[in-house]
């Protein structure tokens, strides 16, 4: 038996599998067969219908479901999955978390600091009407296949989680939603038809583009980070040349009028400059190769195991921000940080 939510009645968001959970733990008897999402509606479906009390139970768990923190379990996920907040199989002493940051190589992938673009209507730029044009280049494009996980849960800058397909483009002709026959051009914002339109057609566009490339570790309210370990991973030495990476932790008052990423900031309890990955090399500990088949280079790794951990306490606004200064990719296929961490309520030692 089938039962059907819109998305609305999830005031935080769907985790599908910590939903699993949520119900299995429950007083509902009859045994859960699986939970869909399609579109914007959520399908769980039981082995059998439902008594009335269990449906209250059911509409209850729905209405009180909080995907904003996933919970902490054993999953598999490749190297380069990009900010998927995943547990940690080898982890930290007292890390339950491992964080990956976006690739600072492919701009696409800049979520954080997007814009949200909604019904822009696109301008065709061939005269077979199969090429249309959006105003804003570096389309967010989560669904590339090394970011394929089963978890699909963003960290925002407000210390929130998303699902990842909510960057997800959406088409139309004629306000028509399409879902097929078409492909996109993340870097150039360009959509081709597989079949010519008209000139009567008119194609729009929802989007997320780009916009910095800071990543920020933010805590949710009444929470606290701890960050463990800190690693940056990229295949090229080199390809971070002439690039300055800015690792910076602030903690006051949001309302002051400091850039992220200013060292003036009174606020700026410590920052880091690293010209390339050499200095990364020079700087850091357990520095390794690994390799992995989807890439055609190496991976240079380099640890940091602080002396002591870091927190981030959401009383004092504090967070971490981790950017190229001058906003470009650098020229290689991937260069990601990772941070081992732990969420924790404000009074809870760890």
């Amino acid at each position: 038996m089938i039962y059907s939510y819109n998305i609305a009645d999830f005031q935080y968001g769907v985790d599908t599998s910590k939903l699993s959970e949520e119900i299995a733990k429950s007083t509902i008897i009859i045994a859960l067969d699986y939970i869909e999402e399609v579109g914007d509606i959520v399908n769980i479906a039981f082995k059998a219908e439902l008594t009335t009390e269990d449906k209250t139970t059911l509409d209850n768990i729905v209405s009180s479901h909080d995907a904003r923190i996933p919970l902490a379990r054993e999953i598999e996920t490749s190297l380069t999955a990009g900010t998927i907040i995943q547990t940690n199989k080898k982890k930290a002493k007292g890390a339950n978390y491992r964080i990956y940051t976006h690739n600072f190589a492919d701009k696409t992938t800049w979520y954080q600091y997007s814009e949200r673009v909604e019904g822009e209507v696109l301008t065709a730029t061939d005269t077979t009407y199969t090429k249309y044009k959006a105003v804003h280049s570096y389309i967010i494009n989560l669904e590339q296949p090394d970011m394929v996980t089963r978890e699909h849960w963003m960290l925002m800058p407000d210390g929130s989680f998303t699902n990842r397909w909510s960057f997800k483009p959406k088409v139309y002709v004629n306000d028509m939603e399409q879902t097929e026959g078409f492909t996109i051009n993340f870097e150039t914002g360009e959509v081709t038809f597989d079949a010519p339109l008209t000139s009567t057609d008119e194609v729009k566009m929802d989007y997320y583009y780009a916009t910095v490339s800071t990543f920020a570790i933010v805590p949710p309210p009444g929470k606290k980070i701890i960050i463990y370990k800190a690693k940056l991973i990229a295949n090229d030495i080199q390809s971070f040349d002439g690039h300055v990476i800015q690792l910076d932790i602030f903690a006051g008052n949001p309302s002051m009028a400091y850039p992220i990423g200013d060292a003036t900031s009174p606020y700026n309890q410590f920052a880091f400059r690293y010209r390339s990955l050499l200095d990364f090399v020079v700087a850091g500990d357990n520095c390794r190769k690994e390799t992995l088949a989807m890439l055609t280079e190496p991976l240079i790794v380099v640890c940091f195991d602080y002396d002591a951990v870091i927190e981030l306490r959401s009383d004092q606004y504090a967070g971490l921000y981790l950017s190229m200064s001058d906003d470009t990719p650098i020229n290689t296929e991937i260069g990601i940080g990772t941070f081992q961490i732990e969420i924790l309520d404000l009074g809870v030692s760890y």
